[in-house]
C-alpha cells in the first residue's frame, strides 16, 4: 500500500497532466484564431487551483489515519498514559460527536461498530487500545496553516511549521522561515476558495501552479517525515517504561 506522500504525490501528477493540456492552447496565433479557447485555458487552470488543494485536504486525512493506525498497533503497546495528552483528549472529547455524526451521516453499520469499538477500547482494562482515527482525522475541508497546526498539536508536535522549516530550508532558502511556508500554504488553500467560488478574477500563470505543486509535493514529504519521526519517539517510551 501507498504511502500517504507517495499517493499524493501520484494525485499532483495527475494534475500536471491537465496543466500540460493548457499548453496546446494557450499560444499567441490561437489565442488570435480562435479567441474562445482562452476560455479554455483560464478553466483548465482554476482546476488546477482547486484539485491540488482537495488532494492535500485527503493527504492529511491519510496521514492522521496512518499515525493513529500505527501508533495503536505497537507491540507491545505504548501505555495510555503514555501517549500524547492532546491525543487522548481528543480521542475521549470528540466521542460523543463521532457518534452523532455517524447517526446522522448514516455511515454504514460495520464502519460504526468498528468506530464504537475504538471509542470504548481504552476504557477496557487490561485490554488493547485502538485510536479512533475518525476523533483526529477532521480538516473541515479547509487544509491551511490554522487546521494543520491543530492537527498536529493534537498527535503532540509544537510548532509544526518551525519544525517543517527545517526541512524544506534545502529545497528553498526563503522556507527557512516558518511564516513563508504558513503564507505559501495560506495562500494555496485561498486561491483554492476563491476559484471554487467564482472570485478568483485572474488565472493564476502555469508557471505559478508548477511552484505550487512542486511546493506541496516537498511540503507533503517533509509533513509524512514528521509524524514518522514523532511517532517513533513516543513508541520510545516503551523502553524507558520497562
Amino acid at each position: 500500500m501507498a504511502s500517504p506522500a507517495n499517493e499524493f504525490k501520484h494525485r499532483l501528477a495527475g494534475v500536471r497532466r491537465i496543466l500540460a493540456l493548457d499548453k496546446s492552447f494557450d499560444t499567441p496565433t490561437l489565442q488570435v484564431t480562435r479567441p474562445s479557447k482562452r476560455h479554455l485555458v483560464t478553466e483548465l487552470r482554476y482546476a488546477c487551483s482547486i484539485l491540488p488543494v482537495a488532494y492535500f485536504d485527503e493527504f492529511l486525512r491519510a496521514l492522521m489515519d496512518e499515525f493513529a493506525e500505527k501508533l495503536s498497533n505497537y507491540r507491545p503497546q505504548v501505555p495510555w498514559d503514555g501517549l500524547p495528552d492532546k491525543l487522548r483528549t481528543a480521542v475521549v472529547y470528540e466521542s460523543p460527536a463521532i457518534m452523532a455524526r455517524g447517526f446522522r451521516k448514516r455511515i454504514v453499520e460495520a464502519d460504526m461498530f468498528r468506530i464504537y469499538g475504538d471509542l470504548a477500547s481504552p476504557g477496557v482494562t487490561g485490554g488493547r487500545y485502538q485510536i479512533c482515527k475518525e476523533t483526529i482525522r477532521e480538516t473541515h475541508s479547509n487544509p491551511g496553516s490554522e487546521q494543520l497546526g491543530k492537527l498536529a498539536s493534537t498527535i503532540g508536535i509544537g510548532k509544526v511549521f518551525e519544525n517543517l522549516a527545517g526541512k524544506l530550508r534545502s529545497y528553498k532558502a526563503v522556507y527557512r522561515r516558518a511564516e513563508a511556508i504558513k503564507l505559501e500554504l495560506d495562500d494555496i488553500v485561498n486561491a483554492r476558495d476563491r476559484a471554487a467560488h467564482g472570485r478568483l478574477t485572474t488565472a493564476k500563470s502555469r508557471q505559478d501552479i508548477e511552484g505550487e505543486l512542486e511546493f506541496l509535493e516537498r511540503f507533503g514529504e517533509a509533513l509524512q517525515e514528521l509524524f514518522q519521526e514523532h511517532r517513533i519517539a513516543i513508541a520510545a517510551t516503551r523502553q524507558q517504561r520497562t
